[in-house]
């Protein structure tokens, strides 16, 4: 059975987010090691595996060719390679947008302050931060320094996002309107609007 993975931010081949990550390998040939084992012991070659950008410093061929699965790209930082090695991709994006388990996920290495239909509850899946920032709405780091340097499964974000949303209905981001259709306030300025004209009606 295929399965769906995401991840972001490994950076294979590149000595200095070692120490710019504090990633707890003695070099870069032991993270690479360490990081592809992880990658093919949860992934088949069937399965979809969505990179959020910073794959590799260099050496990007060696590492596809390393790496079970499918392998989507969404170009990140470090993703400058030649239109040859892109082609050994099955996608190869800026930003992507998929549906899994009836909800759509939004693909962007550095993370939006909005996105498509975010108002709508689709969530917002980034790399780039390497778990160094706290999201209040429905935007996850997936990269691989905040999930012991391997991909993450849509099972395991889905997860994610229903503990996320019930913390969000407690903080009244997440609303009825008069419709009953759910409104979520993942943006700080329609949020504050909102508790505005709330406060203004009671």
């Amino acid at each position: 059975m295929e399965n769906v993975w995401v991840t972001a931010d490994l950076h294979f081949d590149h000595d200095a987010i070692l120490k710019h990550c504090s990633r707890p390998f003695k070099n870069t040939e032991e993270m690479n090691d360490y990081m592809i084992d992880l990658w093919n012991a949860k992934i088949n070659k069937h399965d979809h595996v969505y990179i959020i950008g910073d794959f590799a410093f260099k050496n990007h061929v060696k590492f596809i060719n390393a790496l079970k699965g499918q392998k989507h790209l969404i170009i990140g930082s470090h993703d400058s390679m030649s239109s040859e090695v892109y082609k050994r991709f099955i996608t190869v994006d800026y930003q992507k947008q998929i549906k899994y388990k009836d909800r759509y996920f939004v693909m962007s290495h550095c993370p939006l302050r909005t996105w498509e239909n975010c108002f709508r509850g689709n969530i917002q899946l980034v790399g780039h931060c390497h778990g160094r920032m706290n999201f209040y709405n429905l935007t996850f780091d997936i990269g691989v320094d905040t999930h012991d340097y391997s991909p993450y499964n849509m099972d395991e974000v889905m997860e994610m996002v229903n503990k996320k949303e019930i913390e969000m209905q407690k903080e009244h981001r997440i609303v009825l309107n008069e419709k009953g259709e759910k409104i979520f306030y993942q943006d700080d300025v329609k949020y504050l609007e909102y508790l505005v004209q709330k406060s203004r009606k009671e």
